[in-house]
């Protein structure tokens, strides 16, 4: 039986492989870090590199990690920088030592992974940044949990998730109350699990949040199923797979159906069981994600065992040993090699069965030495900790004392000292600024604030690509950007027809000029209408009127819009026939209602919509047909009077999770 466990702000699973776009991406970050003159550039093209490369090689991450903290701590030695360059640097270093407790945490070295998170957390926690310190006390309690003090790791997600609470982050909320319910379930304790996985559920779903709901009714699945209610954990799983498929999530597709093909193996139903296994090979073959594979390979040659097919069993098991020593995990490697042993042993076949055993044997001492190396490192480090908090202590109280005795003196001395000191530092600040510039130091003074004026412009017109012009005003002044509610807007989807398909008969660089050609008109017509374009989601386009800045005419506005898109795509399409080429086809959604927007991200901004009316929005572009344009009933309502549009109703049509809905197409 296999079940995935989904820790969403702690390390998890996690598979990716670089594509030629990441490649090109790097190599063109390596030449920003030859060429950049100013600091911040470098450590920027740094982090967006180890950003890149986030566990796929962990040895470059850590180099280049330990190069950002390098860096920063030489440039936070200089006390001539201003206070905002020390805020970037810190939140830098803060980062890095992040990503560097992870990676430790990854190698099981507990005490350097609590080092650097501990760091972190102290320079966070210096800057006030609350989000840092949220994420920096929930990878503390991670290491607790690695190391099995469950206590302290429901201490530290507790307090992270109070601050997260604090500051109103929904998000990292819903995150920190299934980390503490996969606590619970850890446990044993599947009643508080299910407390906590539902409140987490419950934020998701207001946020629209549909990554975050497919974990949160993944982790209930399996809760249920660990209390042995299979009918309630195929309800939830059947849930988690449906929107995993929706948002085109192919590894949560391959957890899901593992869940599910272990529940019909639970049920004793081999056949359905045997179906779900391969559904998540097939996905993890095309993905090549061997750790999967050799998984779900020997899985379904424990079906076979069943059977008493033992030939089939030993195919498939073979093929996971296979893999799992080309892949050196020795826990797959422990898991075929101890299928082959049992499969082998019923055909009579005794030679191979002892060298099947022998090699499950050692696998497994292999494994408990590994735990016991751990286990060591933890003690190591329980020690080292209590010690160190014995020296601080007693450190603490000296110093307290000394403390005590300088203040009975400085007390009887202050009042004469300040009248002295005021002067002295008024004629000090004089003579300072007086005599400590000198004509060559104010032209390197002019130099640097040109450079940082270059830099600030070229940040500017970043910040003016991915945000709204009073959001990013915003975001500078105060660092944040608080959530808003828009009573009444209007959201667009648009969705290329047959995408998949049509993709296959292109090389990866036509594709690629084929979306850009097709978005970077989608982007032009939004501007020239006022939309705000949200985001691209593959091959999916979403945009939303009446936002950031609200209005009465957001309906007919977005109507307009979507009707341009039509005839853009229309001559699109003549232009590719005419050249006998492939082509999209388009369908267009708009719906209008009530949604709240603000920005989400520390690192990687991104200006984005939530609520109910995005979901009715998505399904009308679902609903629609290609070339069209498919209106809900309350946008149409909006529009109905306007004589520049025609309609043509299509009445009620059903809807997945929403019932029967009123529909209307509509032209020019």
């Amino acid at each position: 039986m296999k079940t995935l466990l989904l820790f969403c702000l702690a390390p998890m699973l996690c598979f990716a492989q670089l594509t030629e776009g990441d490649q090109e991406e790097i190599d063109s970050l390596k030449q920003v870090i030859k060429t950049a003159v100013h600091d911040s550039i470098i450590i920027n093209a740094w982090s967006a590199w180890v950003d890149i490369i986030y566990r796929t090689d962990p040895d470059l991450d850590a180099a280049l990690n330990n190069k950002i903290v390098k860096r920063c701590q030489e440039i936070l030695k200089n006390k001539d920088i201003s206070m905002q360059e020390i805020g970037f640097y810190q939140e830098s270093l803060g980062n890095a030592l992040s990503n560097l407790g992870a990676i430790y945490e990854d190698r099981g070295d507990y005490i350097k992974a609590m080092e650097y998170r501990t760091q972190s957390l102290k320079i966070f926690e210096e800057l006030g940044d609350k989000v840092g310190i949220a994420n920096s006390l929930n990878g503390i309690g991670y290491t607790y949990d690695s190391q099995g003090d469950v206590t302290k790791a429901i201490q530290y997600y507790t307090r992270s998730l109070k601050i997260f609470e604090e500051i109103g982050d929904k998000s990292g909320i819903a995150n920190q109350l299934n980390n503490i319910g996969s606590i619970y379930r850890s446990q044993g304790d599947n009643t508080k699990a299910l407390h906590y996985y539902t409140q987490s559920l419950k934020i998701d779903e207001e946020l629209g949040d549909k990554i975050g709901i497919a974990n949160s009714l993944n982790n209930i699945g399996s809760t249920y199923e660990n209390l042995g209610d299979d009918t309630k954990a195929m309800e939830y799983h059947v849930q988690s797979l449906a929107l995993k498929e929706e948002i085109g999530d192919k590894l949560g597709k391959v957890s899901s159906f593992s869940n599910i093909g272990s529940l019909y193996e639970n049920q004793g139903d081999v056949t359905k069981a045997l179906l779900y296994y391969r559904k998540g090979l097939k996905i993890e073959e095309e993905l090549g994600y061997k750790s999967g594979e050799a998984a779900s390979l020997n899985d379904i040659g424990g079906l076979y065992y069943q059977k008493k097919d033992y030939s089939s069993a030993i195919n498939y098991s073979t093929k996971a040993l296979g893999i799992a020593k080309e892949t050196g995990e020795l826990r797959r490697i422990k898991a075929a090699s101890q299928s082959l042993y049992e499969s082998y042993k019923q055909l009579g076949n005794k030679g191979i069965a002892l060298e099947m055993y022998e090699t499950y044997i050692s696998s497994r001492d292999s494994l408990e030495s590994i735990s016991n190396k751990k286990e060591v490192i933890r003690q190591q480090y329980k020690y080292a900790y209590e010690k160190q908090a014995l020296a601080d202590s007693i450190q603490n109280v000296q110093e307290q004392r000394v403390v005590k005795a300088e203040l009975a003196g400085q007390k009887q001395r202050s009042y004469f000292l300040i009248g002295g000191l005021a002067l002295a530092l008024l004629f000090g600040v004089f003579i300072f600024n007086r005599f400590r510039v000198t004509r060559k130091q104010k032209n390197v003074i002019e130099d640097q604030k040109k450079l940082v004026e270059v830099e600030r412009d070229k940040s500017d017109h970043l910040l003016l690509n991915i945000l709204p012009k009073d959001t990013a005003a915003e975001l500078k002044e105060k660092g944040s950007v608080a959530a808003q509610s828009f009573p009444m807007t209007s959201v667009l989807f648009t969705d290329f027809v047959g995408f998949t398909a049509i993709s296959e008969k292109m090389s990866p660089e036509e594709l690629l000029e084929e979306l850009n050609y097709c978005f970077s008109e989608f982007d032009a017509i939004m501007q020239r209408n006022g939309i705000e374009k949200i985001k691209t989601i593959g091959d999916a386009y979403m945009a939303a009127s009446g936002i950031p800045i609200p209005n009465t005419h957001h309906a007919k506005d977005m109507v307009k819009t979507a009707l341009e898109i039509k005839r853009f795509m229309l001559a699109y399409a003549q232009k590719k026939e005419a050249e006998k080429k492939a082509y999209f086809k388009i369908r267009i959604g708009v719906h209008s209602g009530p949604l709240v927007a603000g920005v989400v991200g520390t690192k990687k901004f991104q200006y984005d919509i939530w609520g109910d009316t995005v979901n009715v929005a998505s399904r009308m572009e679902s609903n629609s047909e290609p070339g069209k344009v498919n209106i809900s009933e309350t946008t149409f309502q909006l529009i109905k009077k306007e004589a520049a549009f025609t309609f043509t109703s299509r009445g009620e049509i059903s809807v997945k999770g929403k019932g029967n809905l009123a529909m209307h197409f509509v032209d020019a």
